[in-house]
């Protein structure tokens, strides 16, 4: 892997983790104000928050393989 695939992969790493963070701030500004949210709308930002949290891995470990083959 070049120095330019590596750079792509922790810019997408970087990205992922950012989404990750924002979805897990909008749940718990959600559970925080108390406010009627249906069960659907939860149900999908945590399956929002678990491919993320995939992906996310997925992409570490791909990072972590680019090193270890260097």
């Amino acid at each position: 892997m070049s120095e330019y695939e590596e750079e792509m992969l922790l810019k997408e790493l970087q990205k992922c983790g950012l989404h990750l963070r924002k979805l897990k701030e909008k749940l718990y500004r959600y559970c925080e104000k108390r406010v009627f949210v249906k069960g659907s709308t939860i149900l999908k930002m945590y399956a929002k928050i678990e491919e993320t949290q995939r992906e996310y891995n997925r992409l570490d470990n791909r990072l972590i393989e680019l090193e270890n083959a260097q």
